[in-house]
């Protein structure tokens, strides 16, 4: 800095250290005695800089404008060549900033010192100056950041939030749900492919609803066809499942056993039948005989023949047994009379024979 102020300040004409009459040459050297204690350079140096300017020379200020002194310490240093440059600084009302540096001959030698300062305050009020700037573009970025935030958040958040609870209401069974993603961006088009397998869906259900009523309806009808020819058999019929307990009987057999005002679905073959034919159930429903016979004891004397046969899931694992009953009181009776008359047949004709 120094430097460009006296080449800034020196031309020429400038008359230097010595006789007025040695030859004049362009450019300027600060020698012993400091250009004969003129107040010039350092003048311009304050108008350049607009600071305050001092040169010292054995620690007091030569110079007319410069009034202040330099800390002794510190013109010894520079005065030694053991720094280029000193500072000294007051960060406090009526404080001043300052830097000092050595001023050096052709020799390279250090032959006196130049200072500049300036107020602090000017100085703290440039820094608060800066630190109100600074704040007020942080201010500004943060506002903006804000802004941007909400922007992405409009343009990304919320349709990414709108997408994924459409796709939950339509993963839990809303199928006519259409996620209204606005955009034709990858999020528009990730949102008319959820709505459009969603209709696909939809549509695909209720086919298979249709479908599945159909074959509810044909399977009821088929069921009450069946009921309705188990019901009106002659022959009574009783199911049961492995552990005995009854799952079908019509109203044959009860009339049959005289159980008209008993329910009997669901209840155990030895709550309410007699001994025989709950032998004939346990024989058969647990699988240990695949068919048992027998004739049993029926209402008003009546004899009936019972036939039990077991019921098995894929050919081997039981899964209960049905029992068919007849009533054989009509044949019984025939068979009794066919007896009663080949024995008397045979008596009749012994004693003629005889």
């Amino acid at each position: 800095m120094l430097a460009i102020v006296c080449a800034s300040v020196f031309s020429g004409q400038t008359k230097l250290i010595g006789d007025s009459e040695k030859e004049e040459f362009p450019g300027a050297v600060v020698v012993q005695l400091i250009l004969n204690k003129q107040t010039e350079l350092v003048a311009q140096i304050e108008r350049l800089l607009e600071v305050h300017a001092a040169i010292y020379l054995n620690q007091q200020s030569i110079s007319a404008a410069g009034t202040e002194t330099i800390p002794p310490e510190m013109y010894q240093r520079l005065l030694a060549g053991t720094t280029a440059q000193e500072q000294n600084a007051a960060f406090v009302t009526g404080g001043k900033l300052a830097q000092y540096a050595a001023i050096k001959n052709r020799d390279g030698q250090p032959v006196g010192v130049l200072g500049i300062s300036m107020a602090a305050d000017e100085f703290v009020q440039t820094q608060q100056r800066a630190v109100v700037t600074l704040l007020g573009i942080m201010l500004a970025c943060l506002i903006g950041a804000t802004i941007l935030g909400y922007i992405l958040a409009q343009n990304i958040v919320v349709p990414i939030q709108t997408l994924l609870a459409g796709v939950q209401k339509i993963t839990s069974g809303e199928l006519t749900h259409k996620i209204h993603v606005r955009g034709g961006d990858e999020l528009g088009t990730l949102a008319a492919a959820f709505n459009t397998m969603a209709q696909e869906l939809h549509e695909l259900f209720e086919t298979l609803e249709e479908r599945i009523k159909a074959a509810t309806r044909e399977l009821q009808a088929t069921l009450a066809y069946m009921t309705a020819i188990l019901d009106n058999m002659a022959d009574g019929l009783l199911a049961t499942d492995t552990d005995g307990r009854i799952t079908r009987i019509n109203p044959a057999f009860k009339a049959m056993l005289r159980l008209q005002s008993i329910e009997m679905l669901g209840k155990r073959c030895d709550e309410v039948l007699d001994k025989d034919v709950r032998e004939l159930v346990e024989a058969t429903s647990s699988g240990r005989e695949s068919y048992a016979v027998m004739e049993i004891g029926m209402a008003n004397e009546r004899i009936g023949k019972a036939v039990a046969t077991a019921i098995y899931k894929d050919a081997q694992e039981p899964i209960g047994s049905v029992l068919l009953t007849r009533d054989i009181t009509r044949e019984k009776e025939i068979d009794q009379m066919k007896t009663d008359f080949i024995s008397t047949v045979s008596h009749e004709l012994r004693t003629p024979l005889t």
